[in-house]
């Protein structure tokens, strides 16, 4: 079951959170503002394809896991 908006952003947060980074970092390795990926973890913006595929990549889980709010294993 997919997940609302507000559930993936915490995902996000937690999963940002779980690896280190600050909202600047990951941020800037979506090439968004400070503003735009805050708003993401606020549930307040739907997740861009391109940011959810690079969100994937940078924490090493499968775009489903955020998505759905599985609690996947970091690598």
């Amino acid at each position: 079951m997919m997940a609302n908006n507000k559930e993936i952003g915490d995902t996000l947060k937690e999963l940002r959170c779980r690896m280190g980074y600050s909202q600047e970092q990951i941020s800037s390795c979506l090439g968004i503002s400070l503003s735009a990926y805050s708003q993401y973890e606020s549930g307040d913006t739907v997740v861009s394809q391109d940011s959810l595929e690079k969100l994937a990549d940078v924490y090493g889980v499968e775009e489903y896991d955020i998505l759905t709010c599985n609690k996947p294993q970091l690598q």
